[in-house]
């Protein structure tokens, strides 16, 4: 399989994120709560399970090599996982990873799934990158599957957001792979839609 090289420079993430999503839940909270299909119910929960273990994934393995880096990805996966709650709450939709500790979900696969990454990423500090670049590639496509499905304003709007924190963690973790001079091969992702978020510059979100 073609891998990416990791010669190129790239731009710090722009702030704001944390003011930007208070107004977003703020617009959830005053919205008229309408009836979500069997796949929009699905999906906003599937989502939260899939957030959620990419923040324990951050915060575990930030711990194990004292990455500033890692830490401040987990904290923006906290600020995510607060906006889907809000959504969860708003609709009266159980919340699938409500009282998990760190580490721990209700979904057998995505138990396993956080096992065999945290399995990766204390292999090294590549490895840690790169088992956050897994996660990130996973979320985009499950993401854009789930945007197309709900006719929601609201949730397509959370869901952009999303999908602009998953780009830029994608890239964040790939110019952490710069660092060790590695080599990266998408799994979820085409090479060249890959390359065309990595070679780019951070979105606002």
């Amino acid at each position: 399989m073609a891998k990416v090289s990791t010669t190129r420079s790239q731009h710090q993430p722009r702030p704001g994120r944390d003011a930007h999503l208070a107004r977003i839940r703020e617009q959830i909270m005053a919205s008229r709560a309408q009836p979500l299909g069997a796949d929009e119910q699905r999906d906003l929960q599937r989502i939260r399970q899939q957030r959620k273990l990419a923040r324990d994934l951050y915060w575990e393995l930030a711990k194990r090599w004292g990455s500033l880096a890692l830490v401040r990805l987990g904290a923006a996966e906290q600020t995510y996982l607060d906006t889907l709650d809000t959504l969860l709450d708003h609709d009266g939709l159980s919340d699938p990873v409500a009282r998990r500790a760190v580490g721990e979900s209700g979904d057998p696969k995505f138990q396993a799934l956080h096992a065999q990454l945290v399995e990766v990423g204390h292999r090294s500090e590549m490895a840690a990158s790169q088992a956050g670049l897994l996660v990130e590639e996973m979320s985009l496509s499950d993401l854009a599957a789930a945007r197309a499905r709900t006719r929601r304003p609201e949730i397509a709007a959370v869901y952009d957001d999303l999908l602009r924190n998953s780009r830029n963690h994608l890239r964040a973790l790939f110019r952490q792979m710069q660092r060790f001079e590695g080599e990266y091969v998408p799994q979820s992702l085409s090479l060249s839609d890959f390359e065309a978020i990595v070679w780019t510059q951070p979105e606002p979100c």
